[in-house]
């Protein structure tokens, strides 16, 4: 039997839920680090080093000008 669309993501968000709880935060770092990798290699951001040696992401200028156009419509 198939399951509804709002079943499996009833079922995804209780899994995620749970994991959460259990301390399996780690998986989502993980996730933001790759996209964060990813959106910057595809060139919608920049990263640089700051003066403690973090590292910055922001909006590349492209990326700025496509939201302002967005934001016009």
């Amino acid at each position: 039997q198939e399951e509804s669309l709002h079943e499996l993501l009833a079922e995804l968000l209780e899994d995620i839920r749970f994991r959460s709880s259990e301390g399996h935060e780690r998986g989502y770092e993980a996730q933001a680090r790759h996209l964060l990798a990813r959106w910057t290699d595809q060139g919608f951001l920049r990263n640089f080093l700051t003066e403690e040696s973090t590292v910055c992401y922001e909006l590349t200028a492209d990326s700025e000008k496509a939201l302002r156009w967005v934001e016009s419509l």
